[in-house]
């Protein structure tokens, strides 16, 4: 194997931009100062980092970590803080955490825990359970 040692390579031709038509393999470190363009898929063994990227089509089979606490992988996304947006969300949500203070809900079965204040309950209350012994219906009108 040689050894090509040189602080720039300029093209024969055009005396700009090297041009490579077959492979190059770099073993080591290679740095590119201004851009670097690659016509066809771009394949890299190790780590790949960079400062500032812009894709189309940027497909990542393993596990890729955006800023800090943000993990994109097979499985989904996984953000350790923040807030998370989207346009939509799928799912049943059953594992979801921190949804207090809705403006609306809509449920076919509500339990709560603690105290209940409504501006209003439908239904004839025959499901009610814990109320006073003697509780009749002319009791139950002095409520509405």
């Amino acid at each position: 194997m040689s050894t090509l040692i040189a602080d720039k390579l300029k093209s024969r031709n055009t005396g700009t931009a090297v041009s490579v038509t077959d492979s190059l393999i770099l073993v080591g470190y290679g740095t590119v100062t201004q851009d670097l363009s690659v016509e066809g898929n771009l394949n890299v063994t190790g780590d790949l980092v960079y400062d500032e990227a812009t894709a189309v089509n940027l497909s990542i089979s393993g596990i890729a970590t955006v800023g800090s606490g943000v993990t994109i992988a097979v499985s989904g996304v996984h953000a350790s803080s923040g807030i998370v947006t989207a346009a939509s969300f799928e799912g049943d949500g059953s594992a979801l955490t921190g949804l207090a203070n809705t403006a609306y809900i809509n449920a076919t079965q509500l339990n709560v825990i603690g105290v209940t204040t409504s501006g209003s309950f439908e239904g004839d209350g025959s499901a009610l359970t814990g109320l006073p012994a003697g509780f009749t219906e002319l009791d139950a009108a002095l409520f509405n």
